[in-house]
């Protein structure tokens, strides 16, 4: 992941970053926060895309179907599923924070998601960013206290 981190920080206006998970190694789990984004992304002519999977073909990836009846490609792991008193844990970290500076005319696809940390939250927006134009689509989160 530590490339594909690279690559989101690297990205330029229209280019499509992709994230597929093989089946042998779904669901990925993740323990800590995977993905910084750190300022950048697109202009309103030509965002940024981000799109969560399974590998399909030459460099592309199935996006998410519909429901959470997909498998999870990604899952959080380390952290107890309830708390003492049996109700559900919203700890942990997000899979990915966006920070400092401005983030703009981003477009995420997926992922399908089991177990959220950052009360329920996949995508955390650290308080040094400033947002502009974002846009998320099938995002599919279960077991996701909020």
């Amino acid at each position: 992941m530590e490339k594909a981190n690279k690559l989101v920080r690297k990205a330029v206006p229209g280019q499509h970053v992709l994230f597929g998970f093989p089946e042998e190694k779904e669901p990925f789990a993740w323990e800590d926060t995977v993905m910084r984004w750190k300022g950048g992304g697109g202009t309103p002519e030509a965002p940024v895309f981000l799109s969560f999977g399974a590998p399909e073909g030459d460099q592309m990836v199935r996006p998410p179907g519909d429901s959470l009846e997909d498998p999870p490609c990604l899952t959080l792991t380390g952290v107890g599923l309830e708390t003492e008193d049996g109700r559900p844990n919203p700890k942990g970290p997000a899979f990915a924070v966006l920070r400092e500076g401005g983030v703009a005319h981003l477009r995420v696809t997926g992922p399908v998601v089991h177990r959220a940390g950052e009360n329920g939250g996949v995508f955390k927006v650290a308080e040094d960013a400033q947002l502009f134009d974002l846009g998320f689509r099938q995002l599919h989160a279960s077991r996701a206290a909020g």
